[in-house]
């Protein structure tokens, strides 16, 4: 289900609502099952790019436990975790969840063993994603980069001539 109102895009609205008292259940329903497990391309089996699955499928599961257990000094280095809190980050990735119902890893842009950087699609809102991981050199390759930013969707995937702006 795709809501747009004029080219205000959907978390947007999601926000709105949500401000008015509109209760979740009742903008989008959740996927199916809770398959909290990436699809889409193959990642290349790299530091960055197990970091990046284990990212997708941590988020992907909703689940505010596992989130806060992928936080944890083993992880992320110690100047990472002082910048922003496990609890703040538990809630910041929890909330994309359920803004997003979970993502879709898409295709690979670009990888190289210290990073990474992938397209992914919202499960519920279909909005684009690119999702970007760096990573220490050194075993155990802690994460000292997250990226998560909303885009307009890649060329390929709107229809001949419409404009980046263009949503389905």
């Amino acid at each position: 289900m795709r809501v747009i109102m004029g080219t205000v895009r959907v978390p947007v609205v999601l926000a709105c609502l949500l401000a008015c008292g509109v209760p979740r259940a009742s903008l989008a329903q959740e996927p199916k099952g809770n398959d909290p497990s990436p699809k889409g391309p193959d990642v290349p089996d790299t530091p960055a790019g197990r970091r990046l699955l284990e990212f997708v499928r941590v988020l992907n599961s909703g689940d505010a436990t596992v989130v806060r257990r992928f936080h944890t000094a083993d992880r992320f280095p110690d100047s990472a975790l002082k910048k922003w809190s496990t609890e703040e980050r538990t809630a910041f990735w929890v909330e994309q969840r359920h803004a997003t119902g979970g993502i879709v890893l898409d295709r690979v842009e670009k990888s190289a063993r210290q990073e990474i950087t992938a397209l992914a699609k919202g499960k519920v809102t279909e909005d684009w994603l690119r999702v970007s991981i760096d990573v220490e050199a050194e075993a155990p390759h802690r994460i000292t980069s997250t990226g998560f930013l909303y885009i307009d969707p890649p060329a390929d995937a709107r229809p001949r001539g419409k404009s980046p702006r263009w949503r389905p």
